[in-house]
């Protein structure tokens, strides 16, 4: 059984012992699934196949000290929540830290920007309740990661007054349920429903900040359409481009913090021009 060199294999083990329990279909399978191919490595998640069923996937959590919002034990709570809602793939089983999750496979092929919007809103409208996420916190905690590890020549400084004012301002923005990672690659299809996975930065908190994080991939007019298809009577020009910039921050300042380099996020240098920093 190849899995990641820090996956928990005794965990993976009884999830796969307890195929009776999670598995729908067992009286119609001569022997217990087995661990099959990886379909996806995360920062903090990997998800495999799992060989005679085939409708079903193994999503094991390899980095539990990771910058995750949630834990474990919250994020399957909140997955169960939006589950509930037709919002995610029902959780069969879990672990008992909730490292090691069963839940049903989706198919991935992409979504419409029209669907994801719906999609997006109705994560707003859902009512879950969570704690509040505070990007200033956030940004203060990757900082603090940042400085232990002697990388502060890579990362823009975040004690810049614009910057603070930038992440209050979202900060004091009324709140709703959000996913915050909404991106194409965390939604799949099901019986012809879009549902999103990976609930580990979910929370309470801006909703123009989901929107700018779900929509990055886009062009600036197509974003700007969906953005304020998404927020409806609650979209606010301003927090909008306040969120656009405050997006591409905290992925650098993640990137930084996790991973030590910006490889395929904004420098330093971008960053601060756009907040005129010279």
């Amino acid at each position: 059984m190849a899995t990641h060199p820090s996956h928990p294999l005794a965990p993976i083990s009884e999830a796969l012992n307890a195929w009776q329990v999670w598995d729908q279909n067992w009286r119609a399978r001569d022997a217990r699934p087995d661990l099959g191919e990886v379909l996806g490595i995360g920062s903090a998640n990997t998800v495999f196949s799992l060989d005679r069923a085939t409708d079903l996937v193994l999503r094991v959590r390899h980095n539990t000290a990771s910058l995750s919002l949630n834990s474990p034990t919250k994020e399957i709570a909140l997955w169960r929540s939006a589950a509930a809602l037709g919002l995610a793939p029902d959780v069969l089983w879990a672990g008992p830290n909730e490292d090691v999750v069963i839940t049903k496979r989706l198919k991935f092929d992409g979504i419409g920007d029209e669907a994801h919007s719906l999609l997006l809103k109705n994560v707003h409208e859902s009512g879950i309740r969570a704690p509040r996420l505070s990007l200033e916190k956030a940004a203060t905690r990757y900082a603090e990661a940042i400085r232990e590890k002697d990388l502060g020549y890579l990362a823009v400084d975040i004690e810049i007054s614009a910057i603070r004012e930038d992440l209050q301002q979202l900060d004091n923005e009324p709140s709703c349920f959000c996913h915050n990672d909404l991106t194409p690659t965390n939604i799949g299809k099901i019986e012809g429903r879009y549902l999103a996975i990976d609930w580990e930065y979910a929370s309470l908190g801006s909703r123009h900040f989901d929107i700018a994080v779900a929509s990055q991939h886009m062009e600036e007019n197509v974003r700007n359409t969906f953005a304020a298809r998404t927020a409806g009577t609650f979209f606010d020009p301003r927090q909008w481009r306040v969120a656009c910039r405050v997006v591409p921050l905290m992925d650098h300042l993640w990137t930084v913090a996790a991973l030590g380099h910006t490889e395929g996020v904004h420098s330093k240098k971008v960053l601060e021009e756009s907040w005129g920093i010279e």
